[in-house]
């Protein structure tokens, strides 16, 4: 993770996706790392036995997917 934050400093993005398997307290404070950092749409692609995609979001990730998803919840959300 650290090194995909110090890849936000030297390169410019058009949109960052995070797929983590991780606890969601720390992907929330990676979302909240890279929201005091850059301004990029921030997408999130949970694993399916994490529920905390309102909590992510407050963290400011613009989109948060449930893993399986289907293009139809990718254009609702688009």
């Amino acid at each position: 993770m650290q090194e995909g934050l110090s890849h936000l400093m030297e390169f410019s993005y058009h949109l960052i996706l995070i797929s983590l398997q991780k606890d969601a307290d720390i992907i929330c404070k990676f979302v909240e790392t890279i929201r005091k950092m850059v301004s990029v749409p921030v997408l999130v692609l949970l694993p399916k036995n994490l529920c905390s995609r309102v909590m992510i979001i407050k963290a400011g990730a613009d989109v948060v997917l449930k893993m399986p998803y289907d293009a139809k919840e990718i254009e609702l959300q688009a």
